[in-house]
């Protein structure tokens, strides 16, 4: 088990295969005679969330060995910990081939777009900047509660993971829009230019439902020139290339200039071509979309699987057992 670490790492468990040394942000727990190894890594993945409340406050969170130990355990019959287990195991390797799948497909996805939107001739690109026009975003004073309990998504980095976006689980009321924010276009493609997860990736999703953003988006307006989604497709394409232009704000913030975007040239032949690229990508994205909803689906049938039998609520048979 992780006792400690950045992001999502403390609490996160997993059996070991091989004999191996660890360090000190990690803790080995060897199962007693009483409780079969599978079902327990079952039960404290399934716990993950509740183990991570326990966690000592402090610069950084973390768990201890006498947390851990205090840690309670539900042990149903030993063989039924095994069937548990066992359940536990298919279910997994589902969402794992599906994870594995998905990634796979991802990553083909990206080789393709890289392929099409590079490597062109110099009289077919254009700056983005001489083909958009731009709109900055802004965030209303959350201390006045009117302006948050309205029905405009506000779009933020952490909405924008999508080719397409159109709602986020923050709202604001068109008199937060009016003092601090700014409506983006429908056809326009909103680009985090300012944030953490500059450093890992590009984020950019069109515009095809009415919202708002916050400052550390930009609303690229397309011209009569460009098709919507291909300037989105565009963007998520030359995504390596425009990752090698952030730079540090000075914390963990990274920044994509916006004088570098503007400057940055894409491929742009007529609208035509430009409708071809966007329905072969609409394709191999609506692939991606139906794989990743399988994968939510199997991963909350599995969630809930897991709940009912770890809490005796079903109960599975058992061969060889008595009544």
């Amino acid at each position: 088990m992780a006792m400690y670490g950045q992001g999502k790492t403390r609490g996160k468990t997993s059996i070991l295969g091989i004999d191996a040394a660890m360090n000190q942000a990690c803790a080995a727990i060897e199962p007693g005679s009483e409780v079969d190894s599978t079902y327990l890594l079952a039960y404290l993945q399934c716990n993950y969330d509740f183990i991570r409340s326990l966690s000592n406050a402090g610069g950084q969170e973390n768990l201890s060995g006498e947390i851990v130990k205090r840690i309670p355990v539900i042990l149903p019959p030993f063989r039924e910990q095994v069937a548990i287990g066992s359940a536990y195991q298919l279910a997994a390797s589902l969402v794992d081939g599906l994870e594995g799948l998905l990634a796979k497909k991802q990553a083909i996805k990206q080789g393709m777009m890289q392929q099409v939107f590079r490597n062109r001739a110099d009289s077919e690109l254009s700056p983005i900047g001489s083909v958009t026009s731009w709109m900055s975003g802004g965030t209303p004073d959350r201390s006045i509660e009117s302006y948050w309990t309205g029905t405009i998504p506000w779009i933020s980095a952490a909405t924008l993971k999508k080719v397409e976006v159109s709602d986020s689980d923050q709202k604001v009321s068109a008199l937060g829009v009016q003092a601090g924010s700014k409506m983006a276009p429908l056809g326009s493609t909103l680009v985090l230019v300012r944030g953490s997860a500059l450093h890992s990736e590009i984020r950019a999703s069109l515009v095809i439902a009415p919202v708002c953003f916050n400052q550390d988006v930009k609303a690229l307006v397309p011209s009569a020139k460009v098709v919507p989604k291909f300037l989105t497709y565009s963007i998520h394409g030359n995504a390596n290339r425009l990752l090698s232009l952030v730079t540090s704000a000075g914390n963990t913030a990274g920044v994509l200039d916006t004088g570098v975007l503007k400057s940055f040239n894409i491929w742009l032949p007529d609208c035509d071509e430009q409708k071809r690229v966007v329905a072969m990508f609409d394709d191999v994205t609506g692939d991606l979309d139906l794989l990743s909803k399988r994968l939510i689906k199997a991963k909350s049938i599995q969630q809930g699987m897991m709940q009912e039998l770890l809490a005796g609520r079903t109960r599975l048979p058992v061969t060889g057992a008595t009544a």
